[in-house]
């Protein structure tokens, strides 16, 4: 059986396909401006669903713990790394939210 691209774990780079996440695109006139809390830990694990490239300053991963997902934030600076998150959503708005984020209609 032929397997497909989404069949091989993205972390597997002998697979023959790219590893890193998407990049951002530029934030747009009027994109919407989230409210950036600092993290607490409110779960057990946390897993992380997507995630953008690390080759940028600033990283965003969408995240899932105890049912309800969160984008993650992490700017990396001459001052250290800060980290923060968006609020906990229900899965459907969450995506939303990613893909806005990823298309540079949110910030």
């Amino acid at each position: 059986m032929e397997r497909e691209p989404h069949d091989n774990p993205p972390e597997d780079p002998g697979n023959g396909f790219e590893v890193h996440g998407p990049h951002v695109a530029p934030a747009q006139p009027n994109c919407e401006p989230l409210l950036w809390l600092v993290p607490v830990p409110r779960a057990d694990r946390t897993r992380v669903r997507q995630h953008t490239c690390e080759c940028r300053a600033t990283i965003y991963e969408l995240c899932q713990a105890g049912g309800l997902r969160f984008v993650r934030r992490t700017v990396r600076g001459p001052d250290g790394t800060r980290v923060h998150e968006t609020e906990r959503l229900l899965s459907a708005r969450a995506d939303r939210l990613w893909l806005r984020l990823l298309l540079g209609q949110a910030r």
